[in-house]
């Protein structure tokens, strides 16, 4: 019988552990991602008759940084993957008072990424209840995402429920509670990432930003 895997990416988890290995690798290379092929290179490990269901892939457009260039270079890397039969739910950013976070003691405005943890538990609910896969993979150290893997257990016990772990964003608690974890190796993002120039479905192309 087949094990029906369905993958759930965190995108800013995942974008912010390119980062950091872009920066301890000494190398810019990672942030034009092709998140389906670092998928399916995992996919190995959830036996001989895995086989991808669906991908999602979760994320918001900065259109709040001042930025101009940043949601366009985000628009374009959603094309991207979009174009492997990835489907994107995007969330957004919104305005919160809040505390320094360097401990000084200050306040001040800033933006807090909305919607993105609540899409993923939606999407892997979803999933589960109408029988659609059979293993969901979380591809996120975050650890605001443990109450739904423990939702997910107790509510279907019959499925499994692992976690992926972007590089350096490993997490004690979701590693204890989920049936199966592995860590992403940096270098992966550097092996996976799309050619300079990607062919959309409508023959269309899209370039990658400069500096990615």
């Amino acid at each position: 019988m087949t094990n029906r895997v369905s993958f759930l990416i965190d995108g800013f988890n995942l974008y912010h552990s390119i980062c950091d290995a872009i920066r301890d690798r000494k190398k810019p290379v990672g942030k034009w991602l092709n998140v389906h092929a670092l998928c399916k290179n995992y996919l190995y490990l959830f036996g001989k008759n895995a086989a991808i269901q669906d991908m999602y892939y979760f994320s918001a457009l900065a259109t709040h940084t001042g930025n101009l260039e940043a949601p366009i270079r985000q628009q374009a890397l959603i094309e991207a993957i979009e174009s492997t039969g990835v489907k994107v739910i995007l969330g957004k950013f919104k305005k919160k008072w809040t505390m320094c976070k360097a401990g000084c003691g200050k306040a001040g405005w800033g933006y807090e990424e909305k919607e993105t943890d609540v899409n993923i538990a939606i999407t892997l609910l979803e999933q589960l209840m109408t029988d659609s896969s059979d293993t969901m993979v979380i591809i996120s150290g975050d650890t605001d995402l443990a109450s739904v893997v423990r939702a997910a257990k107790r509510l279907f016990p019959q499925k499994r429920v692992a976690v992926g772990f972007p590089y350096k964003r490993a997490n004690k608690e979701l590693r204890q509670i989920a049936h199966y974890s592995f860590k992403i190796d940096a270098s992966y993002y550097e092996k996976f990432v799309f050619p300079d120039v990607v062919q959309l479905p409508n023959s269309t192309t899209i370039s990658k930003p400069t500096g990615w």
